[in-house]
């Protein structure tokens, strides 16, 4: 049979409608019929590539902007960091570093103070012996040679009026002090002349720092007592010379026994003195 009138021609309005599309403004011809056909599968096409790119829009946002987890992501977070906070980190090291180093050469330079201080203040006993001194011209005459070619006017000056040798801060002082009458000489007595120049000891025992007293402990009792009548002829000079001292540098080599500033540590002060040379 024959199609009537309106038959076998799907209405466009009701496939439209079945898709969601919505109503058909108008009636194509039976020619488009194959057209209309194929319009329901377009427009799922259309609709699921639309869906497709926003699924795909949303992965790639979602992507970019949200934060990984888990713990390779947190290890990755902890090894990166920006130049400036690894600047700061290495900075804040070296810091600790300096401070460390600078504490090491406080407590060094401590030690090494306290240790050469001891030794500096140490007391040593020295056997009285007497001594006698003449003040005759012959005696004073001999005393001036025996201090010049023994090199005690190199230290303390010509007239023993005083002299400083050496005056740097790192290294320290040698300097020897005024001797004649008008400075320390006044307050010498004989034993203390005997004490210092033999045993390289103060009055009250201390040592003496720089005084070469291994040199002269061989002294005879008419070589230095010739000397001390020499050095109470000279001229008074009231001038005060400066101390000495050990600086630094001088401190450390005598703690590591490079050097020793005292010569009282070398000496036998129990040894016996002769009262003039024999032939």
């Amino acid at each position: 049979m024959m199609p009537g009138p309106g038959e076998g021609v799907k209405q466009p309005g009701r496939v439209c409608a079945a898709w969601g599309l919505g109503q058909a403004t108008h009636a194509p011809e039976v020619g488009d019929a194959k057209i209309e056909r194929r319009s329901p599968t377009f427009a799922a096409s259309n609709f699921i590539s639309s869906g497709a790119r926003r699924a795909s829009s949303h992965m790639t946002e979602s992507t970019l902007s949200s934060t990984p987890s888990g713990p390779a992501a947190r290890r990755s977070a902890r090894t990166f960091q920006p130049p400036h906070s690894r600047a700061r980190f290495i900075l804040r090291w070296l810091g600790r570093v300096a401070v460390v180093v600078l504490g090491l050469l406080a407590a060094g330079a401590a030690g090494i103070y306290g240790l050469s201080e001891r030794k500096l203040r140490a007391r040593f006993a020295v056997p009285e012996h007497r001594l006698v001194v003449s003040e005759d011209a012959a005696t004073v005459a001999r005393g001036e040679h025996v201090a010049t070619v023994r090199g005690c006017v190199d230290c303390h000056g010509p007239g023993f009026v005083g002299n400083t040798i050496l005056d740097q801060p790192m290294i320290g002082r040698v300097a020897g002090p005024n001797l004649t009458p008008g400075g320390r000489g006044a307050e010498l007595e004989a034993r203390d002349w005997e004490r210092a120049v033999r045993h390289g000891v103060r009055p009250d025992g201390k040592p003496l720092v720089f005084m070469p007293s291994h040199e002269f402990t061989v002294l005879t009792d008419e070589d230095l007592g010739a000397i001390v009548a020499y050095a109470r002829s000279v001229p008074p000079v009231r001038q005060a010379a400066p101390s000495t001292y050990a600086g630094p540098m001088l401190r450390l080599m005598d703690v590591a026994g490079k050097l020793e500033l005292l010569a009282a540590n070398e000496i036998d002060h129990a040894r016996a003195h002769e009262p003039r040379l024999t032939a």
